[in-house]
């Protein structure tokens, strides 16, 4: 353990660390070794989650989800897609640019669509808490709080993030 100084060292020149839901915490790299797939060298800068691993996998074992049961239980539905076609060099990204993405970890939180996220950061204090709208495209490093000025697209967001948590059934 190196501290929380350390840790947003370790993270740039993205803004926090990990455990929040900024981008140093949630924007991280993904290193593949599959010499007849992936061909040596190559670099993409694609989107993926965690989410995705299992229909990638999947696809590499040419195998199918299951559905909604497995020998009379219940199976959960992918959410995520298979990053072979981006891992191969098919495409940059396999998801739509509407996709919409969601984090939370211990009262960290995060939604982002396209090149828009808002952040709830709970370690400030409770009075200070409040969403964080920040433009990806503009502002990769979350460095200009845009909820003052552009209170539609922070609206937007936060129905979003309610979708998510309703979907998610996530636990405050």
């Amino acid at each position: 353990m190196y501290g929380a100084n350390w840790a947003g060292v370790s993270a740039t020149p993205f803004s926090r660390a990990k455990a929040t839901a900024f981008e140093g915490g949630v924007h991280v790299p993904a290193f593949v070794h599959f010499p007849r797939i992936v061909p040596e060298g190559t670099r993409s800068d694609g989107v993926g989650t965690i989410m995705d691993l299992l229909p990638t996998f999947l696809a590499l074992a040419g195998a199918q989800h299951p559905g909604t049961t497995y020998r009379g239980m219940p199976v959960a539905p992918i959410k995520g897609v298979s990053l072979l076609p981006m891992l191969t060099g098919e495409v940059d990204e396999v998801h739509p640019a509407d996709t919409v993405f969601g984090w939370e970890l211990l009262g960290q939180r995060s939604v982002r669509q396209g090149d828009w996220k808002i952040v709830w950061d709970a370690r400030v204090p409770q009075a200070q808490r409040r969403w964080q709208l920040f433009n990806l495209a503009s502002d990769p490093f979350e460095q200009h709080d845009l909820s003052a000025s552009n209170p539609e697209q922070l609206a937007v967001m936060e129905r979003l993030w309610d979708q998510y948590d309703e979907e998610n059934g996530v636990v405050y």
